[in-house]
């Protein structure tokens, strides 16, 4: 009988760790989304966010708060860095998601931030191709893909918060 090598906690449990801000960014994405696609509806009146705005918001911009930090110490410091290859796609889909959400400032005008907002289309092909870059060096160059993953979401937060202060 042939038993699989024991691996330590030291190797996966960062790893493991990691995966809660990637699920905190993912939720927020997923907020997001439902409110780009009108399944979470705005409030009646000017103002009045859809019911759980906040809390969606701040799931995604928490994990990657999260993810910033978490990210280098588990990519440097385990062996496994796959589950850290996925932080820079998911805030990207994060502030992809956001960015076609609407603006409840106008209210039942249903003014998405993509059409009001100070964020470009260019923005986001800018972020589009910085995480892909930083995906790739995670996985190659694993000295220079962490730290450039945790400045993606620094940005991908700001830009997130950025993108309501259009009117």
């Amino acid at each position: 009988m042939t038993t699989l090598p024991r691996r330590s906690p030291r190797t996966w449990l960062p790893s493991v760790l990691l995966l809660v801000p990637i699920a905190l960014i993912l939720a927020g994405t997923a907020y997001q989304a439902l409110f780009a696609l009108e399944v979470v509806t705005l409030g009646d009146l000017p103002g009045e966010d859809p019911p759980g705005y906040q809390l969606g918001l701040a799931a995604g911009l928490v994990g990657m708060l999260m993810g910033a930090i978490l990210g280098p110490i588990v990519a440097l410091s385990s062996d496994e860095r796959r589950v850290s290859l996925a932080l820079p796609p998911a805030a990207l889909a994060f502030v992809v998601a956001r960015h076609f959400t609407f603006d409840s400032y106008y209210g039942s005008d249903m003014v998405r931030f993509s059409e009001q907002g100070p964020i470009s289309p260019e923005w986001l092909v800018f972020l589009a191709v910085w995480a892909a870059i930083a995906t790739w060096t995670t996985k190659h160059v694993p000295s220079l893909g962490p730290p450039l993953t945790s400045v993606l979401l620094l940005t991908c937060a700001a830009t997130a918060v950025f993108q309501q202060t259009g009117h």
